[in-house]
């Protein structure tokens, strides 16, 4: 028995020692792992989902999938909105928009394509050496290659004065205000996140926790108060009937 155990103990040290020379010489590839800059905003888990509420009646859904590919990192964005008026839907919006980004937070693509009630619009953007190229059904420039785009995950859009507009390719001139700390439910629990007001073309508030996950957001339009409530995704059922 103590000589079964002794060879057991032989083998579990020389497979420890083999794991340790093959992830040394890189024959088993490291995680992705996001540089300072995006430390904390993609989640463990890969996933954002938000409840979206308007005059506090659940009308829509916003989801965020992140998957790490090598040394970028994919995000995909789904938008789905639907108002009703006597169980008859009288609007909808929806919202398809793949991006790449790179580990230290800056954008490589993106495509998107949205129906509003009707109305479609899309948008291509793609680094081209120091530029990105942007082709969107309201607007086809060259910009900046340190311009993001309006997804908010990316806390390092505090830090813009111009956004890309993810629908379209028009370009949102925008003032970021820090308004402090709040506390806020995030999946069914208190955390306290910090609270910056965008104003200009767009007016809206976004919220980060201490980890820098995007974790709400809210903005009036046309008389009505629009909140962000984030939830578990798991728990997030299809708005569409």
């Amino acid at each position: 028995m103590l000589m079964k155990n002794a060879r057991a103990d032989q083998m579990s040290d020389l497979l420890r020692r083999f794991l340790a020379l093959v992830l040394m010489a890189g024959l088993i590839a490291p995680s992705w792992v996001p540089s300072r800059a995006l430390a904390g905003s993609v989640p463990e888990n890969g996933q954002i989902a938000f409840k979206v509420l308007m005059d506090g009646n659940d009308i829509g859904r916003h989801t965020l999938r992140f998957e790490p590919r090598g040394e970028t990192l994919g995000v995909e964005v789904k938008i789905d909105f639907l108002v009703t008026f006597l169980n008859i839907p009288v609007y909808r919006y929806n919202h398809l928009n793949r991006e790449t980004w790179t580990r230290d937070g800056q954008l490589l693509a993106l495509e998107s394509q949205t129906n509003d009630d009707g109305i479609i619009e899309s948008a291509r953007v793609e680094k081209r050496g120091d530029r990105l190229v942007i082709d969107g059904s309201q607007n086809k420039m060259d910009a900046p290659a340190a311009w993001l785009s309006s997804s908010y995950w990316n806390p390092k859009l505090l830090k813009q004065s111009k956004l890309i507009d993810s629908r379209n390719g028009q370009i949102f001139n925008i003032d970021v205000e820090p308004k402090g700390e709040e506390m806020i439910s995030v999946e069914g629990r208190m955390v306290t996140a910090a609270r910056y007001d965008l104003v200009g073309d767009l007016e809206l508030s976004l919220w980060y926790d201490r980890k820098n996950e995007w974790v709400k957001l809210a903005f009036n339009h046309m008389g009505r108060h629009f909140d962000y409530l984030r939830v578990a995704p798991e728990t997030l059922t299809a708005i569409n009937p």
